[in-house]
């Protein structure tokens, strides 16, 4: 009856019965729930914060690093503004304005910065009718050298105004001359490096040439080309000067185009002294070989100024066979003495 009665009322109440581990088994995945999103929310924190303060070790990086850059910057600014004043300085000799056009005129706009507002009409005109004059300026500095034709042809001017120029007129035309006025006196730099001769004493105290020739009246000038062993020889007539001349290129060497080559051979100190003018006979010298200076004695003798010692010596280049084109004569202040040439001035 009582095993009975136990199997009715579990029938009976097995709903209840069934409840009690279903609660139980609930109650077990709500605490195991609430334990593990406990946990895993604090991982999950702790990853947040990690991560939180590895940005913000970076912001602070990336922070660090802007402001060392713009310090950077600045000092490149610095650095690169201290050059252009630099630059400027050394070039500021090539932005003259042709002195053609006179000192109240170029002083109006000296300084000015390229492109400016050029708006003083009497500057305009001025430019208009003397601006070009630079040219023939620049033309007679450059002697000997040739253009091909003629520098109105060789260099890019403008030959006359159509009408009155405006602002950005001149500026090109300034900057033109500017330009070709730098390309040509380069090359005339280049003539006259070469012209230039040494003394013994020039040279490093290590050098071989120091032991040539160097007596006030018998001494030894070297050039790029040519090395003279010039002597003061008195005479009857007066001084003459005599010597040997050496090609120190391993090429044949030829003369100038008037069967000479000729050299400037100041004979005394002095601002005041001018150079006496020694040509040296023939048409060619071989490499490396040294000859001696045929004596001319309407060439070679000294008629005036002194004749104290050999001082210096510059080798004078002629322009050519066509000296219709190119040739305006002796550079200022360099006429040698006894030239005998028209052309001289």
């Amino acid at each position: 009856m009582a095993a009975k009665l136990d199997k009715e009322m579990m029938k009976k109440q097995h709903f209840w019965l069934l409840l009690i581990p279903l609660f139980i088994g609930l109650m077990l995945a709500w605490l195991g729930l609430f334990f593990g999103v406990a946990e895993a929310t604090t991982d999950k924190e702790n990853e947040n914060k990690t991560a939180k303060d590895n940005i913000e070790k970076a912001k602070a990086q990336a922070k660090k690093k802007l402001q060392l850059y713009d310090e950077q910057k600045e000092e490149l600014f610095k650095l690169r503004t201290k050059r252009w004043e630099e630059m400027w300085v050394q070039q500021q000799s090539i932005y003259e304005w042709p002195e053609a056009l006179g000192e109240e005129q170029i002083s109006k706009y000296k300084d000015a910065k390229f492109g400016a507002d050029i708006s003083d009409a009497s500057f305009k005109y001025a430019f208009r009718d003397l601006g070009m004059k630079g040219y023939e300026e620049l033309a007679k500095a450059a002697a000997p050298i040739q253009f091909a034709g003629d520098w109105r042809t060789a260099l890019r001017t403008v030959p006359s105004w159509r009408r009155d120029p405006e602002s950005e007129d001149i500026w090109l035309a300034i900057e033109d001359y500017w330009v070709q006025r730098e390309l040509v006196l380069a090359l005339t730099r280049v003539n006259k490096d070469a012209a230039q001769f040494k003394r013994p004493t020039d040279f490093p105290e290590n050098d071989p040439r120091r032991a040539l020739k160097n007596d006030p009246k018998e001494r030894t000038f070297v050039g790029r080309t040519w090395q003279l062993e010039l002597k003061l020889v008195s005479a009857g007539e007066g001084t003459t000067v005599q010597g040997f001349i050496t090609n120190l290129t391993p090429r044949l060497q030829p003369f100038n185009a008037t069967g000479e080559l000729w050299f400037n051979v100041w004979l005394g100190e002095g601002d005041d002294v001018k150079p006496f003018l020694f040509r040296v006979e023939g048409t060619s010298l071989e490499g490396s070989k040294r000859e001696q200076i045929r004596l001319v004695p309407t060439k070679h003798t000294v008629r005036e100024g002194p004749t104290d010692q050999l001082v210096r010596v510059e080798q004078v280049f002629d322009p050519g066979p066509s000296r219709s084109s190119g040739w305006t004569g002796w550079p200022s202040g360099s006429c040698p003495t006894g030239s005998g040439r028209p052309s001289c001035r």
